[in-house]
């Protein structure tokens, strides 16, 4: 099935005192899509759409959404491969 891909970059704010805490927060950077090539949990994307990631996660089409890994890519032909954990009902 089709899938939808988030793209985000992790950033730390760090508060400046000694004791503050480091803030982390994620700010989207890119979106695209992309589909399951199969049940070990194998997407294929484009290279755009993941390139620089810090972050990534995949939505399915009935809202289930997971992290992903990127595994392989090859930006000469645009292409992307990710690795995601599936949840029981998706293998």
């Amino acid at each position: 099935g089709v899938v939808f891909i988030t793209n985000a970059e992790v950033y730390a704010l760090d508060g400046g005192a000694e004791n503050e805490k480091i803030e982390m927060f994620s700010v989207p950077s890119g979106s695209g899509s992309g589909w399951v090539y199969d049940r070990s949990g194998h997407i294929i994307t484009n290279y755009h759409v993941i390139v620089d990631a810090n972050e990534l996660m995949v939505k399915f089409i009935e809202g289930t959404e997971v992290p992903a890994k990127v595994i392989g890519v090859d930006p000469g032909t645009d292409v992307a491969v990710l690795e995601v954990s599936l949840p029981a009902d998706k293998k």
